[in-house]
């Protein structure tokens, strides 16, 4: 279901700017999983 929003050559499909911010989301979330594991194996180093 592709929800539209606006009107002429403005329109933009709801679901495509959710879709993105749902990768920047997962992004953001691997990178943070990324970090903990390299901060708890500096620890673990230490």
């Amino acid at each position: 279901m592709r929800i539209v929003v606006g009107r002429g050559n403005n329109r933009v499909v709801l679901n495509d700017i959710v879709s993105a911010i749902d990768s920047i989301f997962n992004l953001i979330n691997q990178v943070w999983k990324f970090i903990k594991d390299i901060f708890s194996s500096a620890k673990n180093i230490m």
